[in-house]
């Protein structure tokens, strides 16, 4: 016997987004550690220069030193900025339901929605720094979560709301599509 499916909760999970965050946390330990042999050799080296030379700088050390420093300068930044990025977008998890789909129409974190209030249920792909967003946009206003942070899989969400709203409405993928 078929019974008939009332509403759908789509709940929070913040695995995926926590090994994200655990992934670039671990992977600034070899940037950290290159720049600081760089800059061990750096000091050695210039204090054996200057001992040796009388000070005269050797100016393919300077070069070699100085880009070696900026690029492990610079790659280490970058994976600053993707563990912090990361460590945000897990904060913006929360527990329990993240979205509420009915008949009647979608729940989000700023009320509920009836079907023809809302207007677009988009994603928007992921940058440099962060993963793709599902975006609910309705006349209570928009609603950004992330598509990892989400306990179902974006085409089984899509599904779910043109059930729901009887074809009104669908997720539009094309931004998360490889």
């Amino acid at each position: 016997m078929l019974t008939r499916l009332q509403e759908m909760v789509v709940p929070w999970d913040p695995a995926p987004l926590t090994a994200r965050r655990e992934a670039a946390l671990r992977a600034l330990i070899w940037p950290a550690i290159s720049l600081t042999i760089t800059l061990v050799l750096l000091v050695v080296i210039a204090a054996w220069n200057s001992a040796s030379t009388g000070g005269a700088a050797l100016p393919f050390l300077v070069v070699f030193f100085s880009i070696s420093v900026l690029t492990g300068a610079g790659i280490l930044a970058y994976g600053i900025l993707r563990a912090v990025r990361a460590h945000q977008e897990l904060s913006e998890v929360g527990q329990g339901a993240a979205l509420q789909l009915d008949h009647r129409g979608i729940s989000t974190s700023q009320g509920h929605a009836d079907w023809d209030q809302v207007q677009a249920i988009v994603t928007r792909p992921g940058g440099l720094l962060h993963g793709p967003l599902l975006v609910v946009e309705h006349e209570l206003g928009r609603d950004e979560y992330p598509v990892e942070g989400l306990g179902v899989l974006p085409a089984g969400l899509e599904s779910s709301v043109r059930i729901f709203s009887r074809g009104r409405h669908g997720v539009d993928l094309s931004a998360i599509e490889d």
